[in-house]
């Protein structure tokens, strides 16, 4: 008889990617898989947002919003 593997718990997730990003597609896959597993997910996608787009653009407007996201997130921790 084979032993039962320990399950192991995922903590929520925060992913967040530029529309235009070059990560986007495998960013979006990892969190369907999350959400498949049962792991819960906050998932923004900026639209228009480039890579790096808070840090090149960081007084835009969506990268004003995706700051005050991250905080929030983090302010529940």
């Amino acid at each position: 008889m084979t032993p039962r593997l320990p399950r192991y718990t995922v903590p929520p997730a925060y992913i967040e990617v530029g529309q235009l990003d070059v990560f986007r597609d495998e960013d979006t896959d990892y969190v369907t898989k999350l959400s498949r597993a049962g792991v819960p997910v906050e998932f923004h996608l900026h639209p228009g947002g480039p890579h790096e787009f808070d840090s090149i653009a960081f007084t835009s407007d969506v990268a004003r919003r995706a700051i005050a996201d991250r905080i929030r997130v983090l302010e529940l921790i």
